[in-house]
Parts: structure tokens; sequence; C-alpha cells
């Protein structure tokens, strides 16, 4: 297929929003506005100077995709590599930053940090489908409001709480290729007011897997209440999930070219396993134009890891949220105002029972972190219908590493870090926007970073400063956006593998153009895309001008829905990852690159009121690919799944 351009993206952005502007003018309706709360306060989408991809309840039930981590990468377009067990839990990477995506992404549930404070991925595949109201993704640095970590961004899930009156809810099962099995059910019971709802949700899912020795289980329960009355409202919600994987290990590129599905011989018997509790809970008062906010968080999990010839390795962590602010919402003389200042506090405590220490002796490490930060945002919209945002963090963060083994020898890190936000949107007509922005974030070390290496090195923190421009237009049915970015990073926290340790590399430079739009061409017809082309490459040092490892610097979405009439639809897709250099070859001597993968998928499905069908097929084409690898001499490479049939049947009650 011949590539795309940005020349040619371009055209197709100006020549779909022309043909939006005459569906507008043919009478078409307004879509409704779309507010976003990812900034810790509601912001109207169209006029918020972020870049921001919302995906809504509707989206993900017409895709069929089945958790939050499928629908972040196949309907927001976010580029996703392949994790180790051949699972769902991708690594998601929203600018850039290759092997260390996880650690420059804060992701959120319902406005709760569940990012992890060690080199792991949130744990999104288990929030069910079926229990997302919307996901926001926003990109660029975000750390004025969430604090170290966010410098590709958030992507915040917002679970739903809507509820009727009486008892609601849904029963599925689903089945697919590669001995799949998945059941969920969801019991909603809202009072007679409608102003309490609590629901319990609960899913299985389990595999064979692709591959050999890929099998896979999980199960996640989760209990939630919502309620208001008068100018009080509150939220709690408790989610136990478990989790056990077989590993099948990296293939050369000569057993990966004989048979993908095979595991690799020296790995056969590794395997994990996980235990993880979430409680949150939150309550906000309104009085006047004020609104006071807490929210806490609590979390505990125990996770259990096996690579032949062993031992296994336990690690214990858990982990304390307190969050109080304060929300003012007025009018100062005639300008409206919106002021966010809140205060975030967290306590993380660990364990690791199998960790090796510098002379690769097997002990026991524990560690902590201690978050405390101020911060306050400010968001101005005048009568010139300028929107202007500024805000600012201060936030200090003690770490700390022991080993058993090496006691009482203690490794710590202790920073005091500021981020800094300014922004400026202008309404330039009815629906046509245009801002500018400029964020500066920041993030530590975490537990993984510093104390693996030997001997310790105090590692500097990670800044990052930005630059977006973007645009965004409205017509009709129909959205569009453009944005423009440059983000600037110094100390940037990585391994390196000339030096075999984790360590502050020269300066890096990302910069790049995102594009999405939806349109509905007509009643029948919704057509949406995404295409974002950066460029991610070391800005000094020996490897200056070189791109960064694990970065598709090309990625793009493309989606047609088909309302065939009123009970049934079909949806095709195509999903694009362009090539990116292997893992470590920070000098791009290689040779050869991660192949670009496209791929094709299709779902039909029939729905009414109570019983929703469909039939699913992900990899239409059966491409054998891979986008994960760590060796251009070997391969050492990590399959995606081939042709993959999903079957799934609801009952709505």
């Amino acid at each position: 297929m011949k590539k795309l351009t940005l020349v040619q993206a371009a055209c197709l952005l100006a020549c779909g929003a022309s043909l939006s502007t005459a569906q507008a003018q043919s009478g078409a309706q307004d879509i409704p506005e779309i507010i976003i709360t990812a900034s810790r306060s509601e912001q109207n989408l169209q006029t918020a100077p972020v870049g921001a991809t919302i995906i809504t309840r509707a989206q993900i039930e017409s895709a069929g995709v089945v958790d939050a981590n499928e629908a972040i990468r196949k309907i927001g377009g976010v580029a996703g590599k392949t994790d180790l067990n051949g699972g769902r839990e991708y690594t998601l990477d929203l600018r850039g930053f290759g092997a260390t995506a996880n650690n420059n992404v804060v992701v959120l549930v319902d406005g709760i940090r569940i990012s992890e404070n060690e080199q792991a991925s949130a744990r999104l595949s288990g929030i069910s489908a079926s229990n997302i109201e919307r996901i926001e993704i926003i990109r660029g640095g975000a750390s004025v409001m969430w604090g170290e970590g966010a410098t590709s961004g958030v992507i915040n899930i917002i679970t739903r709480k809507d509820g009727k009156a009486g008892i609601s809810g849904q029963v599925g099962v689903g089945a697919e290729a590669y001995g799949g099995r998945d059941g969920s059910a969801v019991l909603r019971v809202g009072s007679a007011s409608g102003k309490a709802v609590f629901d319990i949700n609960a899913r299985s899912n389990s595999s064979t897997g692709y591959r050999t020795n890929s099998q896979s289980n999980q199960d996640v329960v989760s209990l939630g209440v919502s309620g208001s009355e008068g100018s009080l409202s509150a939220r709690a919600r408790l989610e136990h999930e478990t989790a056990n994987n077989r590993w099948p290990g990296p293939l050369s590129f000569t057993q990966f070219a004989a048979d993908p599905r095979q595991a690799s011989a020296s790995q056969v018997k590794n395997w994990g396993s996980l235990s993880q509790t979430r409680f949150t809970t939150g309550a906000d008062y309104r009085f006047g134009d004020w609104t006071a906010i807490v929210d806490m968080g609590i979390k505990n999990k125990s996770s259990q890891s096996f690579f032949n010839p062993g031992p296994a390795s336990t690690t214990l962590t858990n982990v304390a949220q307190l969050s109080p602010r304060a929300v003012y919402k007025g009018n100062v003389a005639s300008a409206a105002l919106t002021a966010n200042v809140g205060f975030d506090a967290s306590q993380w405590n660990y364990t690791n029972n199998g960790a090796y220490d510098s002379s690769f002796a097997l002990t026991t490490r524990t560690g902590t972190q201690s978050n405390r930060a101020a911060f306050a945002m400010t968001d101005w919209l005048l009568p010139s219908q300028t929107r202007i945002v500024a805000g600012y963090r201060t936030e200090g963060i003690v770490k700390t590493s022991q080993d058993a083994s090496t006691a009482p020898a203690l490794s710590s890190l202790s920073n005091r870090l500021t981020a800094t936000e300014l922004s400026i949107n202008q309404s330039v007509k009815k629906d046509l926007d245009v801002y500018v922005r400029a964020a500066k974030s920041y993030r530590m070390a975490n537990i993984d970073d510093f104390a693996t290496n030997s001997p310790f090195i105090a590692l500097r923190p990670q800044i990052s400063n930005d630059k977006e421009l973007g645009i965004k237009l409205r017509q009709g049915k129909s959205n569009y956006t453009a944005r423009y970015f440059l983000q600037n990073t110094v100390d940037e926290i990585a391994y390196d593998p000339t030096l075999f340790i984790n360590t502050n590399l020269a300066p890096t430079k990302r910069s790049g153009l995102e594009l999405q739009g939806s349109s509905e061409l007509s009643s029948a017809i919704t057509l949406s895309g995404a295409l974002q082309s950066m460029s991610a490459v070391f800005d000094g040092g020996a490897n200056a001008g070189k791109h960064i490892p694990l970065v598709s610097e090309r990625t793009a979405t493309a989606r047609m829905a088909y309302r065939v009439d009123a009970h049934q639809s079909v949806e095709t897709a195509w999903r694009m990852l362009g090539a990116s250099y292997f893992s470590g070859d920070n000098s791009n001597s290689c040779g050869k690159q991660i192949p670009s993968s496209q791929m094709f998928d299709a779902l039909y499905r029939w729905k009414d009121s109570a019983f929703d069908v469909s039939f699913g097929i992900v990899n239409l084409m059966n491409k054998s690919t891979y986008n994960f690898a760590y060796s251009c001499a070997s391969g050492s490479l990590y399959p995606e799944p081939g042709r993959t049939l999903r079957a799934t049947l609801k009952y709505n009650f």
C-alpha cells in the first residue's frame, strides 16, 4: 500500500472539512458539546487548549473491543507494543518514548492515578468495555495537574455511573480463536429518585493463547456506589483482580519464520501471576461558586514471576493517595474564571523477595516513595472568546531502596520539582478554534531505574518542555483536529546499552503532526481516523540525530461504520504501525528495523433493546508480524497474534 504523506493527509483533512461544511449547510444537526475532566475540572473540549481524543461508550460498543487497553489502541489511535506474554496489556506510547513509554504517561481511573511506581504497565485489560462511559486521552506534558511521569500525556478512564430507577444490567458470553472464553455480568440498582446508583461488575476470561505456553486467565470483580443529595455528591469503588499467565518468551528470526506460534525452548516453563485490590472514594460539596473535592485511593498488589531455572520472585506493593482541592467557577469583572487549587499526597511501599543485588546474588529489596505536592490552575474566558489557562505545581519526592544483602547501605533520591503550563485558545468563529500551549513536565527515576544500577548512580530528574499549536473545527456532526508539537527533554531516564545501566541520556527531541477527525457522511455511514507523523531523535551526544529505538514514527487508524438498518451494523477498521529501531540500537547501526505493519479488522453487529450479538475478526488478513524486539542480530522478538475470530452475545435487562 502506498504511504500516506503529510501533504496528502492535510488535503484529506481539508476535503473532509469542506464536505462537512456542506453537510452542515444542508441542515445536519450539531454534535453535542463534549466535556473533558482529565484537567481535574470540567472543560469544553472544543475550546480547551489541549490535544485531546475522546472515546465514547457508543464507539466502544460499535467497535466490539473488550477492554480499555484495546479501545485506546484501536479507537484512540495510540501506538501499542506487544506485551511479553502475548496478552492484552500492550505498552501504550502517546508521543514516542519507546522502551520507557509506561513511565512517561499517567493513567487514571475516574481521576485516581493507577500508574505504577516501577517499570510496569498500569493494568487496563481488567477494565471491561461494558463498564466504561468514556476514555479521555490528553497528549502533551501534564505535570501541573498530575505530577511526575505525565510527560507524554494522561489517559483517564471514566467508568459508568448511570442507572435508571430499579434494577437493570447485562450478562454476556464470548468466545474467540485460540481457546478464548469470556463471561461478564453487570447489575445496576438505582434509587427511585435516581440520585443513587449501586453497581456490580464481574468478568472472567481465559485463553490457551496464540502461541505455545501463552495460556492466561483473568478474573475481575468491581463494586461501585455513587449518589447525590442537595449540594453533596459521593462515590466509592472497590475492585479486585487476579491474573495468571504463561510466558512463551522471545523468538529468533529463524524461529519466527518457521512457526510464529512456537515458544522459546529455554523459557517454556516461565510464568507470572498477579492479585491486586483497589479502593477509591471521593466526595464533592458545592457552596456558592465553590466546590470542595476530596479523592482518596488505596491499592495493594502482589505479583509473582518465575524464570527458568528459578527461583520464583514475589513483589508486594501498596500505595495510598489523598487529594483534597477546591474549584471556583464564577465571574471576575467581565471574565469567566475557573480556578483549581489543591494538594496531592501519596505513600508507596515496595518489597521484592527474589531481586538480584549488584553482585547478582539473590536478596530481598525494599523501597519507599513519598510524594507531597501543591498545585494551582486558572482558566480565564474573556468576552473576546479568548481562553487563557495558566498553572503551576511544586512537588517534593523522596525515593529509597535497600537490599538486605548490603544492609545498612541505602540508596535514595530526593528532589523538589516544579511544573508550569500556559495555553491560549481563540475562537475564530463558532466551532473554529486555534490554540497554542507551552508546558514543563518532569519525572524521576523509579525503583527499577536506580536500584538495579551497580554502583548506585543518583540519576538526575528528567525535564521536558512542550510547545504545541492546534486547530479544531466542528461542522454539523463532523469534527477535525490538527496539532503540531515540539518536545525537548533534558536528562531523559532510560537504559544505555553501551554502559549496561539506567542513566540520564543526552538531550532528546520529539516533534510532529497529529491529525484526527470524524464525519457522519450520511445517516448510515460514519468515517473516523487518526494519523501521527513524528520524529523522535537524540538531540546531542554521540548519537545526535539518531532515532530513538522502539518508536514507530508513523501510526494511523481509519474506521468506517455502516448502519444497515435499525438493528444491524458493520464496522471495518485499518490500523498501521510504522517501522522502528530495535531496542537498544541507539546508534541506529543495526542495518535493519522492526518492520511496519498494517492490519484490518471487521465486525458485524445485531442489536435490539434486549439482545446484542456480534461477530468480529481481528487481523482479517492473518498478517504474521511483530512490533517488539530487542536484538537485531538474532531477533528476540514477540509475535503479534494471527487472525482471531471473536463472537459475543449480550442480554440487557
